[in-house]
């Protein structure tokens, strides 16, 4: 039976070693953070400058994800619980 050296088989070990840990791996990006949302008619900035970085979104209603509009809206307390009951006034928002 052949065996390679002891040297040579840490040497082996030693170069696939990046290759089996998860640190190779890349970073996961989360997707269900960071959103936010704004009415189409108050957003007067094209596409190409909303997907910027660092675009300005003082005022913006930040997103539920997973959710819908209504959801996030409700969250940031521009809309009352709709399950909860219809005994609570509607709450204004500043934005």
């Amino acid at each position: 039976m052949n065996r390679l050296p002891m040297p040579m088989l840490a040497l082996l070990l030693l170069a696939f070693a990046p290759c089996l840990t998860a640190a190779s791996q890349p970073a996961p990006i989360p997707l269900n953070t960071g959103w936010q949302l704004q009415d189409e008619a108050k957003v007067a900035a094209s596409g190409p400058a909303l997907s910027r970085a660092g675009y300005p979104t003082r005022g913006w209603y930040k997103a539920v994800v997973p959710g819908t509009v209504l959801t996030a809206l409700v969250a940031d307390g521009v809309y009352p619980e709709p399950l909860y009951g219809g005994e609570q006034p509607p709450q204004q928002n500043p934005r």
